[in-house]
């Protein structure tokens, strides 16, 4: 009788610490789970500010791009204006001059 209950004894603290041994486990391994996933949440968070940095260089580039773009259409625009004028000034100019000889012939 004492025999068994020595076994039974042996076989309870066996079990209060397969017990023990195991939420110990389990605390590590929630530990290093959680640990894991932090890491993962930091590095996804870096790529993204990554992606938000590169996203908004290039769309400052886009930007220079299409303001050079808009300053040369500017810049041909005046060039085609300025051409136009002046040969309408010497077409006028012209006009005069034989408008002048016809009335200096005429005198």
């Amino acid at each position: 009788d004492v025999e068994k209950k020595v076994q039974e004894r042996i076989q309870k603290e066996s079990e209060l610490l397969r017990k023990r041994h195991q939420e110990e486990a389990d605390k590590i391994l929630n530990a290093m789970k959680l640990d894991m996933q932090t890491r993962q949440q930091e590095e996804e968070a870096s790529r993204l500010a990554n992606f938000e940095a590169m996203k908004k260089r290039t769309e400052q580039e886009a930007m220079k791009l299409r303001n050079k773009d808009i300053d040369d259409i500017v810049d041909k625009t005046l060039e085609t204006q300025k051409k136009v004028l002046a040969d309408k000034h010497a077409e006028e100019e012209s006009v005069l001059k034989k408008e002048i000889a016809v009335l200096k012939a005429a005198r």
